[in-house]
């Protein structure tokens, strides 16, 4: 099993963030353009915003767009050639996810802050543990919000109930990426190093380390997808053992992943999607569409 690519569209600057429709793709990007797109590319449109985006969440019919400098804007993506609708804001997002469960969105901000957000965006609960910037957020199916920070070597997992906090520490490096399934927490370092956690224990069951910094990670199928600076791995996840089933080379670092149906979706980059690596001048911009077959 490994990926073949369906698609692909070179971006105009380093793309920072993805939300995926039934039938279409956002990317945001340090620019202040929306990259509107369909799943084969053959369509595009671009939305201009009144500033860079940083994060981007997708909301049920709305999409939330969080820029570099705090702002708060939202798109309705059911309404042909909407605009945007700056609402409010004074906070600077590094990463949101959306809950179903309890419809709510969950954001790590540049100071440390979680915040949770229920109806019209009020913040309902926040959490602080740490005065470094989150740079990556996931919540579990049991309502536990994991955080990894820039500088910062310990992941902090909250109760989203309770505002509980337990930490865990990675023996070496920074966490780049969180991300639950089922039973397990994945993470990933700038070490190279890939960590299974038990949800439950939070023990590091397993660790598995590939060549360069790891940048994403996401869950399909019982599969793990770890994005890294030009490449990209699927993983088995087994009983508790992970192992690299296959891997695909990517132009730039694979800052954000993404699923629609039985398709991958990646965005790559000249740099990492907040500016935490070098930039190089021979790496892409751009958004992919893979298959895992």
């Amino acid at each position: 099993m490994g990926f073949l690519k369906i698609a692909e569209r070179k971006l105009t600057a380093v793309p920072t963030d993805l939300w995926i429709t039934e039938s279409k793709l956002y990317v945001s990007m340090k620019k202040n353009h929306l990259v509107e797109t369909t799943h084969d590319m053959l369509r595009v449109r671009y939305i201009r915003l009144k500033e860079n985006a940083r994060t981007i969440v997708g909301c049920e019919d709305d999409l939330f767009i969080f820029s570099e400098k705090g702002s708060i804007s939202s798109l309705n993506v059911m309404i042909e050639n909407a605009r945007e609708e700056v609402k409010k804001g004074n906070m600077i997002v590094n990463s949101a996810v959306y809950d179903k469960r309890t419809k709510s969105i969950i954001t790590g901000t540049n100071k440390g802050k979680v915040l949770v957000m229920k109806d019209g965006l009020e913040v309902s609960k926040r959490m602080y543990e740490s005065q470094s910037g989150v740079v990556s957020v996931s919540v579990s199916s049991m309502g536990m919000i994991a955080c990894a920070y820039q500088i910062d070597s310990v992941i902090r997992v909250f109760d989203m109930k309770s505002s509980d906090v337990r930490n865990i520490k990675i023996p070496s490096g920074f966490p780049q990426a969180v991300c639950f399934e089922g039973q397990y927490l994945a993470i990933g370092s700038d070490k190279g190093v890939v960590y299974l956690v038990d949800e439950l224990s939070l023990n590091v069951i397993k660790s598995l380390s590939i060549p360069s910094a790891v940048t994403s990670l996401f869950f399909k199928n019982g599969r793990l997808i770890v994005g890294a600076e030009g490449f990209l791995y699927l993983m088995s996840v087994k009983h508790g053992v992970i192992e690299i089933i296959d891997s695909y080379c990517c132009n730039g670092v694979v800052n954000m992943i993404g699923s629609s149906n039985d398709f991958i979706v990646i965005i790559t980059g000249k740099e990492g999607r907040l500016g935490r690596w070098t930039i190089n001048k021979n790496w892409e911009n751009k958004v992919e569409v893979l298959k895992m077959n």
